[in-house]
């Protein structure tokens, strides 16, 4: 988490509603400005509980049907990257990423 400069996380949590109550408290964020993204029935309660849920394409047909947005690749083969690509653009701040690595 050093290496990628990822200053709020939890490693092993139990209880994910109230592990992303907690990370939203530490970075000063509302649950509504907030995304999670998972794959089997213990997210489904984090999942309900932020402003943006998201499934990985392999997950669980209840999480698939909590998700408000599902990138094409299964969980380890590049999901959290396209989600996070799927956030910037959205945010209007993808040529920016581009643009420090010069594209």
């Amino acid at each position: 988490m050093e290496e990628l400069k990822i200053d709020h996380y939890l490693h092993g949590c139990k209880d994910k509603a109230a592990g992303i109550e907690a990370i939203a408290q530490r970075a000063r964020v509302s649950l509504e400005q907030t995304a999670f993204m998972g794959d089997d029935i213990l997210d489904l309660p984090a999942l309900k509980r932020v402003g943006y849920p998201m499934a990985v394409a392999d997950a669980a047909i209840e999480v698939l049907e909590a998700a408000k947005f599902t990138p094409q690749a299964k969980g380890g083969h590049g999901a959290a990257r396209e989600a996070v690509e799927h956030i910037l653009r959205a945010q209007g701040k993808w040529d920016a990423v581009l643009a420090k690595f010069g594209g």
